[in-house]
């Protein structure tokens, strides 16, 4: 009788191997499919975030330019200035710190943070036009211009 059993046992087991194989060869189909269609989906809107943001970028030249249109800037206001402009010309006009700062009408503060910073700096429009102003400047006008403040 023990052999009846172990029989009856195996073939069971048999039967839902072969069952559960049918089952799982479909649902790796369908996740396969799932997996392509999720693939696709993330393409499709990737493409469209790039659009989007394309879109964003020439609206926002197009309020701008409206904005120029209103007031336009001088070619001053749209110079880079960075850390190492301020500082070489800060040492071409032969100035200290405080002097420069004086001369631009920004606190002493202002230029050694500026000196230190990295990339562009963001200035307030007044202060470009001075810095700007500045570089045209030369040791004895910035002297002068010093002794009037």
């Amino acid at each position: 009788m023990p052999n009846f059993v172990k029989l009856f046992q195996d073939e069971v087991r048999r039967l839902a191997r072969k069952e559960s194989k049918g089952e799982l060869g479909r649902l790796r189909k369908e996740n396969l499919e799932l997996r392509k269609a999720l693939s696709n989906l993330k393409r499709k809107t990737a493409s469209v975030e790039k659009q989007l943001s394309a879109l964003a970028r020439s609206a926002g030249a197009a309020a701008g330019s409206l904005a120029e249109s209103e007031e336009e800037p001088a070619a001053g206001e749209r110079a880079r200035i960075s850390a190492n402009t301020i500082r070489t010309l800060r040492q071409k006009l032969g100035l200290t710190q405080a002097e420069f700062a004086k001369l631009l009408g920004v606190s002493g503060q202002s230029v050694y943070q500026w000196e230190r910073q990295d990339g562009r700096l963001k200035l307030r429009r007044a202060t470009r036009r001075a810095v700007v102003e500045a570089k045209g400047m030369g040791v004895r006008q910035a002297r002068a211009r010093l002794q009037e403040l």
